[in-house]
């Protein structure tokens, strides 16, 4: 809580100059970053954890040290060498994250269920998944697509569809953990 208050003060508080708040807003996440992949990491290792919880931990962990080594790589282009990461390859470290959630999510032991409870189980997550999506196409990828700016290049193309289509995964994954 201290720390997100801290940040949120150096990065928006009157006394920032306006060229600081990239620099701030971009390296003050990499220690949180760092600490989730650490923290994951450390309960992939835990003993106590099965084989199974073990390995989701560990996907877990790969998926946020993608997201992490996106932000280490957006700092150095954007900070250090003053270019405009927001259309460049970094996006696959932050793309690559959904696959690997996804699998980690998918990977948690889940407990017997005879058929009457796989077929609710399957109506519930679909009902989640497909709520999340109707509202995404609604507010993000219809907009996004139908802008008529046909001038988009692959990787704009591809940012403005995957990351909506990867968060879908990632709730679906949330849910049959959660259900």
């Amino acid at each position: 809580m201290f720390y997100g208050g801290a940040y949120f003060a150096l990065a928006f508080g009157p006394w920032t100059e306006a060229s600081q708040v990239s620099v701030i807003t971009n390296v003050g996440l990499l220690p949180i970053a760092a600490a989730s992949v650490w923290m994951l990491w450390r309960t992939a290792r835990h003993p106590a954890n099965g084989l199974r919880t073990r390995r989701a931990w560990l996907l877990l962990s790969f998926a946020f040290l993608a997201v992490a080594s996106g932000d280490l790589s957006w700092v150095y282009v954007e900070n250090m060498r003053g270019e405009d990461p927001s259309a460049s390859l970094i996006n696959l470290f932050y793309i690559a994250f959904y696959p690997l959630a996804l699998a980690g999510l998918l990977v948690f032991p889940k407990g017997l269920r005879g058929t009457l409870d796989r077929v609710k189980f399957g109506a519930d997550c679909l009902t989640v998944t497909l709520g999340g999506a109707t509202l995404i196409w609604h507010f993000v990828l219809r907009p996004g697509l139908s802008t008529g700016d046909r001038t988009a290049g692959l990787m704009e193309t591809l940012l403005t569809v995957s990351q909506p289509v990867g968060d879908m995964l990632v709730l679906f994954g949330i849910a049959t953990v959660l259900l």
